[in-house]
């Protein structure tokens, strides 16, 4: 028997056919299955972006207000400096 013989002979048999039909279905479910937990993990890894985005934001709050408390210190520093000299 030839391919295409072999073909024709699996597309006329019912019982052969039933069972691709099942196993498409089940495909079918597993694949909108994965689309799904693919679609959660995405929105997963989007929130964990943003949690970190926010992270860096409140971290360069942090460092900028200890910049300006070092400079306003400073200044203090300076200024009762020159006022126990005067």
């Amino acid at each position: 028997m030839d391919i295409a013989q072999e073909i024709t002979h699996y597309e006329t048999n019912p019982a052969i056919m039933y069972k691709l039909g099942h196993i498409e279905a089940q495909l079918a479910a597993i694949n909108a299955k994965l689309d799904v937990k693919e679609a959660a993990q995405d929105a997963v890894i989007e929130a964990l972006r943003k949690d970190v985005s926010q992270l860096k934001d409140w971290r360069m709050l942090q460092l900028g207000a200890a910049g300006a408390i070092s400079f306003i210190i400073g200044i203090l520093t300076k200024v009762v400096t020159w006022l126990n000299l005067s």
